[in-house]
């Protein structure tokens, strides 16, 4: 398996161009993009611009393997926000097929919990919602990975794996974030549930009463376990340090990089 990282960490940090050459100069080989300003605002990342971002990737021999928008929700109640969310969705499945991405990481959607949606009402939107993107996924070649996340939808990777396999499409799968069930759920176990469908797994470090996205060894995820289910369930496709904790992440990516390697993923 291969390890790459986001550039959500490097938002406030730096512009994407040098966030890039950071995570090249780190020894990251594989890198998912956040499409978010200040780094890039899709409605106003035109092709031209998009081609200079590819041309980029090149130079410095990064792969794009994952476009993960934040900030969006699927399942508002409000039309005019879950159509926002659509395009916004559609213009990431784009950027990755521009950019030689293989993935789009999904996020279901986010409840309210003193106004909470009722439960098959918001699979139903969901699955709604869904139906044209995976339209424009298999026209454009790319996979959605729908991720779990403690926002009150959808929270534990079996309802996100049972809702994958009601749709049966190839191109759907999960995005399994350890972070997000460190504490909530039995990581081997989860990585089991996830396994036929999985698709992308991402990596950082959480504390168990405290929900973060830290770097490894500043909490207390159990890397080696993590990393070891999914070896064992024979995943072989790209994960991602998602390091996103309001810290500047130049300084010890490198030193990162080397000890998720010791853990047998390669960069």
């Amino acid at each position: 398996m291969r390890i790459g990282i986001t550039t959500y960490g490097f938002m406030y940090t730096a512009p994407i161009e040098a966030s890039l050459e950071s995570i090249a100069l780190a020894g990251f080989k594989q890198v998912e993009i956040a499409p978010a300003p200040p780094h890039l605002l899709l409605a106003e990342h035109d092709l031209a611009k998009r081609l200079r971002l590819r041309r980029l990737l090149e130079h410095l021999n990064l792969t794009c393997v994952s476009i993960n928008p934040p900030e969006l929700n699927l399942i508002s109640a409000n039309p005019h926000l879950r159509q926002v969310a659509l395009r916004y969705y559609r213009e990431s499945i784009g950027l990755a097929h521009e950019l030689g991405g293989r993935i789009v990481v999904v996020i279901p959607g986010r409840q309210s919990p003193l106004i909470p949606m009722q439960p098959e009402a918001a699979v139903k939107l969901v699955r709604d919602q869904l139906q044209p993107l995976l339209r424009l996924a298999h026209r454009l070649r790319v996979d959605l990975a729908l991720e779990t996340v403690p926002f009150g939808f959808l929270e534990t990777t079996a309802e996100v794996a049972s809702l994958v396999h009601d749709i049966g499409d190839e191109r759907m799968g999960i995005a399994l974030d350890v972070a997000n069930i460190f504490g909530r759920e039995d990581v081997p176990r989860a990585v089991e549930v996830a396994a036929p469908s999985l698709k992308i797994a991402h990596l950082s470090d959480t504390w168990r009463n405290r929900w973060a996205h830290t770097a490894i060894g500043a909490a207390e995820v159990d890397f080696a376990e993590f990393v070891g289910a999914l070896d064992r369930s024979g995943f072989q496709g790209p994960c991602v340090y998602e390091l996103a904790d309001g810290k500047d992440p130049r300084p010890h990516i490198a030193g990162d990089l080397a000890r998720l390697k010791e853990l047998g993923l390669e960069a």
